[in-house]
């Protein structure tokens, strides 16, 4: 859900309603300098995104 990071809250929400899951979100709208992230980032939370989620997991060009 790349709406996380830039996105009102009201439109997470309503991506959420139509079936977006919130897979490995909360980096992103943790970082974002975009106003209203902290309810984002807690909305994202309360729906089940994991808190301890790596941003890019999936790259094979990023190394942890």
């Amino acid at each position: 859900m790349a709406a996380a990071a830039k996105a009102h809250l009201e439109t997470v929400q309503l991506l959420h309603q139509r079936g977006a899951l919130p897979g490995n979100t909360a980096p992103s709208a943790a970082r974002s300098p975009v106003p209203g992230r902290l309810e984002v980032l807690r909305f994202l939370l309360d729906i089940g995104a994991p808190i301890d989620a790596i941003e890019f997991q999936h790259n094979p060009k990023v190394q942890y």
